[in-house]
């Protein structure tokens, strides 16, 4: 074996796996963004865990209060009490807390989306369960530097035959930096 055939197979080999990573992460593209995509669903659990003949309910409601609670009918007896300020700092944490009554929910997830701009991909968080129907996180947002800006939380809630979307508008105020002089 020359020299030349040996450095021809070497040069083969690695053409090869640029080609084969490539197509790798083409693949894992399409697979990330098909369910966004082409089947048109945001939440990407949504679409894994859901079964065909579950149907979307969409609700919206500007209930948020700095006073307190906000309650939203979901459907005739369920109802979901969302505890959360209406406005919140966008570099501070906040608590997210929802109760649910009427249905046993599987799983409960909370999304942050701008309303005038977007922020980037804001990944929705599950919601971690406290009991049975009784469901908290901590929500954080992004610096924005417009000095307040309207968001909308958007609550999915995923019980055995339904899913319910919730949207509430909520605002964020941008805590200036304090200079030390």
């Amino acid at each position: 074996m020359t020299e030349n055939s040996v450095l021809s197979i070497g040069t083969n080999i690695i053409k090869n796996f640029k080609d084969v990573f490539l197509l790798g992460l083409i693949l894992c593209f399409v697979l990330v963004s098909l369910p966004v995509t082409i089947m048109g669903k945001h939440n990407v659990v949504e679409y894994f865990f859901s079964s065909p003949e579950t149907s979307i309910i969409e609700i919206s409601s500007g209930c948020l209060s700095q006073k307190g609670a906000c309650s939203i009918s979901l459907d005739d007896d369920i109802q979901m009490t969302l505890f959360m300020p209406s406005k919140v700092h966008s570099t501070l944490p906040f608590n997210v807390n929802i109760h649910i009554y009427g249905i046993n929910a599987e799983f409960v997830t909370i999304m942050f989306k701008g309303v005038e701009h977007s922020h980037g991909r804001i990944r929705p968080l599950s919601m971690k369960a406290l009991s049975i129907n009784e469901f908290e996180t901590k929500g954080i947002l992004g610096y924005c530097g417009y000095g307040t800006m309207d968001w909308l939380a958007i609550v999915t809630i995923q019980e055995q035959q339904k899913t319910y979307k919730v949207t509430v508008p909520f605002q964020s105020i941008d805590l200036k930096p304090k200079l030390v002089s």
